[in-house]
């Protein structure tokens, strides 16, 4: 039982990534990564905004708003391994860390409708 909700929120998790993806490149985004993994964590998506700006993106993706909506999930301690994540990738890139920002993009998994939350944390 446990094992069939776990390859249902994956599921659900990589179709709401797939509407990320889309929605970004659709806005003029170009994706540098996805699924980024480090020791300190994962990011959903890096992508470059149209300035040049490396985003991070975390994807949160939902078939209603019973729980609240689905930005509220990304608490502090998920920030920070984010954040950590973010400082890792951008280290090993050798990218400076003045010029980026943490984004989060809603999915609603009924339409795969996007919405977009920019500077989010």
């Amino acid at each position: 039982m446990k094992q069939q909700r776990q390859r249902g929120n994956t599921q659900k998790g990589k179709r709401g990534e797939d509407a990320a993806a889309r929605f970004l490149s659709d806005n003029g985004f170009a994706l540098i990564a996805r699924n980024y993994k480090t020791h300190a964590g994962e990011i959903d998506i890096i992508a470059k905004d149209a300035c040049g700006v490396i985003v991070f993106i975390e994807v949160k993706a939902r078939f209603n708003e019973n729980f609240g909506r689905p930005c509220e999930s990304v608490g502090a301690v998920k920030q920070r391994r984010i954040k950590n994540a973010a400082l890792a990738y951008l280290f090993a890139v050798g990218a400076p860390c003045g010029e980026c920002r943490f984004d989060i993009i809603e999915i609603d998994l009924r339409d795969l409708s996007a919405e977009h939350i920019i500077n989010a944390f």
